[in-house]
């Protein structure tokens, strides 16, 4: 019948032991569970991703995916030598011009920041890169795939897509990492932040790679209770539209 439940013991010794060798991990790391499940299904999160992030020091939101919450600040241009990125690799990510029309040839050359690109603080950059390094251990070990970041260093993350969610709301917007700031925030186009419901007073918001966000998130995860949607990414919006934001972004 609906609503039947049964109780039973789980082998937990052995269902850890298995997950080690599926693994191959030689090093045990370790690992904080919870002390119960609180979505309606009581769905568990295969116990191998705990291992890994664990392995990695990743810390895991409810549902599923890693997070670094940064205080949001606007930024409308940049020069390459203060986002730490060489003027090659900006380039390559397709800033060819200063904001005269001028060629990019110097680091000292001030630059428009495109609207869904970013700089995150330093630390960011140390907390996403163990992020993607436990991504491709998960693709490689649990998935049995191919690593998709192979990163080695925090620069080596530049270009890459990430999600941006704001407390109390249930879409994220994706950005794109150009550039790291020894301040503890995220620099982003007052267009990127409106995006996310924010208007750059002081609000802190979130950023995750979208990859951890893809393979992750899972609504099984979640409670049923009031406002266990919130500060979830349910939607992502992958382009923005500088219509459809706060027409206060336009007033920076």
């Amino acid at each position: 019948p609906a609503g039947r439940t049964i109780s039973e013991a789980l082998p937990v010794g052995k269902i850890w032991s298995e997950a080690l060798a599926r693994l191959r991990l030689t090093h045990v790391p370790v690992v904080k569970g919870v002390k119960g499940l609180t979505s309606p299904g009581k769905v568990p999160e295969p116990i191998e991703k705990g291992i890994l992030r664990a392995s990695h020091q990743i810390s895991v939101y409810q549902d599923g995916t890693a997070r670094f919450d940064l205080t949001d600040l606007p930024l409308t241009h940049f020069r390459p030598n203060e986002a730490g990125i060489s003027v090659e690799r900006l380039r390559d990510l397709g800033y060819v011009r200063d904001w005269t029309g001028a060629p990019l040839v110097s680091g000292e050359q001030l630059l428009e920041l495109r609207p869904q690109d970013i700089l995150v603080a330093r630390t960011c950059g140390d907390y996403l890169t163990r992020l993607a390094q436990f991504v491709d251990d998960e693709l490689v070990r649990f998935y049995g795939l191919d690593p998709y970041y192979d990163v080695h260093r925090p620069e080596d993350l530049f270009g890459a897509l990430v999600v941006a969610l704001a407390p109390h709301t249930s879409g994220g917007v994706a950005g794109r990492i150009v550039g790291f700031t020894p301040a503890e925030a995220c620099f982003a186009h007052p267009v990127f932040h409106a995006a996310k419901r924010r208007n750059c007073d002081g609000d802190e918001d979130s950023v995750t790679l979208l990859m951890d966000a893809l393979l992750n998130f899972s609504r099984s995860y979640l409670p049923s209770s009031r406002g266990a949607l919130m500060d979830k990414p349910l939607v992502l919006t992958t382009r923005l539209e500088a219509t459809e934001v706060d027409k206060e972004a336009h007033n920076v």
